[in-house]
């Protein structure tokens, strides 16, 4: 999996904040107030308080070039990043499936795309209908399959 990003400091005015805690587990730097972590170093700043003025102070106090993000536009981001594992995960389930059932076939099948070259083959395809290896045959059109 890429590593999206660094998280180098969690901070909550509250010790026991289940945040502050998960980030001690993790070995990341806390906090309880903003200006004992804020570096030039830092790209990126989820400020969830909610407070505007907390948001208006981090923005004046962080570098040019480091992007604070309300908490509630976090949230956002976060549901869809989740949504989007999800439906890959369900596409990947399906595509087993399918693969599964592709390559199982005692029937030859190949897959054209909309231009009409073909992008999958099946081995028994390859075996008992073209009598090609799939190599001779992925990415040429349809018809020069058949040709000599």
């Amino acid at each position: 999996m890429n590593k999206l990003m660094d998280v180098v400091a969690v901070v909550d005015r509250n010790d026991d904040a289940p945040g502050i805690k998960a980030a001690r587990d993790m070995g990341i730097q806390t906090s309880n107030h903003w200006r004992d972590v804020l570096t030039d170093d830092i790209d990126v700043i989820v400020e969830v308080t909610g407070d505007d003025d907390v948001f208006a102070t981090l923005r004046k106090a962080s570098a040019a070039h480091t992007v604070v993000i309300p908490g509630d536009i976090a949230y956002i981001i976060a549901q869809l990043v989740e949504e989007k594992e999800q439906l890959i995960a369900t596409l990947k389930t399906a595509t087993t499936k399918h693969d599964l059932i592709f390559h199982s076939t005692h029937d030859g099948m190949i897959v054209i795309d909309e231009r009409g070259f073909v992008t999958h083959m099946n081995p028994s395809a390859e075996k008992n209908d073209l009598e090609k290896e799939k190599k001779e045959v992925i990415g040429n059109a349809y018809f020069a399959c058949y040709s000599s």
